[in-house]
């Protein structure tokens, strides 16, 4: 039986819409305006100023009690704050104790939270060839003044939290045509590392190095029986793809099983795929279904399908959603607990809705920057300039209503439903 399967889309049945969630969520979202820090609260309606001057980048923790964000100059971000969500809180500096660099100045590069009270980052210098990563790994605590270094520079790497936070996937990403990347699976709160496999470096034809994306799963629908359940998926390519010359399968596509306790390579779970290394595979929530961009015609066209594939018996049932070229077709992104995803193509800030077995249905006006709150509530800025509203909106029905209006030179924001801690 070959590999990839070839379908009509109506032979798949799912909802004609998402499906809306029983009771509407309180949620926060964050945004920056001019170097300043606001906060817009669901259940109050109202906005709040959280800091002032040099605000990057704002990170909400899961609870939506607290906003961590980064500051800098020149999108450099020099330090790591949180701040409560609160009135009158004052901002912390969670970076001040960061121990410096000898050369060079130690960047915030990614942020995420490990729980409501703790985050982890890594770090990055500035060079003459850009921005790059030191591959260390640090936790910060919003009870303790002191950063605790988990993994130094070279040990660490990009990270990925599974969705219970009990563990981590760490990508180091070797270097081209010398040295192997490597995937690791560190537990918590021990942050006991657990040495998964190595992969040829990826080319990126640039200064930047390539680190395969990830994603984590718990959950199947009663279809995909037959697939791993716990775990994680990972898609990784060909070191030469950036420079392929042909249309084949260059992307490979493997899973780690994990129970908690033990750790299994499935070497090419799933049969390989051809994926351009800028829209590469995308898991839904459940991982029942993927979405990436495949080149069609001469390579040198920068044409791209989205293809949508079901996951059945360890088979990917594809369909070919559309066509378009480069910057006219965005990379799908799905939504946070179903098998639907947006993505963007035609005209500047035009998305679309799509999953497996449905027509494509168009959103009703042009929205930048989409994020969802759940699969019915997305915040989004109203256009992509210096002023722009930033407004939610439910695909389910209903008319946008605004939050607030933005002068920034692009939208800067991020969203959170609250979470029990």
């Amino acid at each position: 039986m070959p590999y990839r399967i070839f379908c009509l889309l109506l032979f798949t049945i799912v909802p004609l819409y998402p499906l809306r969630s029983q009771s509407l969520p309180e949620w926060v979202v964050s945004w920056v305006e001019q170097g300043n820090l606001w906060l817009w609260d669901s259940s109050t309606g109202q906005s709040l100023q959280l800091a002032s001057g040099e605000v990057l980048q704002p990170y909400l923790s899961s609870d939506g009690a607290h906003t961590a964000f980064t500051r800098g100059t020149a999108d450099l971000a020099h330090s790591l704050w949180v701040v409560s969500n609160t009135p009158n809180a004052s901002p912390i500096n969670l970076t001040e104790n960061l121990p410096p660099l000898q050369e060079s100045q130690r960047l915030i590069a990614q942020v995420a939270w490990q729980d409501n009270q703790t985050l982890l980052i890594n770090t990055a210098v500035l060079n003459p060839l850009g921005l790059v990563r030191q591959d260390d790994l640090w936790q910060l605590s919003l009870a303790s003044p002191q950063p605790r270094l988990i993994f130094p520079a070279g040990q660490g790497g990009d990270f990925t939290l599974n969705p219970d936070r009990t563990a981590f996937v760490l990508i180091s990403p070797g270097t081209y045509d010398a040295q192997p990347g490597t995937i690791t699976l560190v537990t918590l709160p021990e942050f006991q590392r657990i040495e998964i496999s190595t992969f040829p470096a990826v080319s990126t034809a640039s200064n930047y190095r390539f680190y395969p994306p990830i994603h984590w799963t718990h959950t199947a629908s009663d279809s995909n029986a037959s697939l791993p359940t716990g775990g994680f998926w990972v898609a990784l390519p060909d070191s030469d793809l950036i420079y392929a010359a042909s249309h084949e399968p260059h992307v490979h596509l493997h899973f780690v099983k994990w129970d908690g306790t033990v750790a299994e390579w499935l070497q090419d779970a799933l049969p390989p795929v051809e994926a351009s290394l800028f829209g590469l595979p995308r898991w839904s929530a459940s991982s029942d279904h993927v979405a990436y961009l495949r080149p069609v015609g001469a390579l040198e066209s920068n044409q791209f399908e989205l293809v949508l594939a079901s996951l059945e018996s360890n088979m990917l049932i594809e369909s070919v959603y559309t066509t378009g070229q480069a910057g006219e077709l965005g990379v799908p992104t799905w939504l946070p607990a179903q098998s639907w995803l947006i993505y963007e193509q035609g005209e500047p800030g035009t998305h679309w809705l799509a999953a497996f077995g449905q027509p494509p249905r168009k959103l009703p006006t042009a929205v930048f920057a989409p994020a969802f709150v759940d699969d019915d509530i997305y915040v989004y800025a109203s256009a992509a300039s210096t002023s722009f509203e930033l407004r939610y909106a439910p695909l389910s029905a209903g008319q946008s209503q605004p939050i607030a209006v933005v002068q920034n030179p692009v939208p800067v924001f991020a969203v959170q439903a609250k979470r029990a801690p």
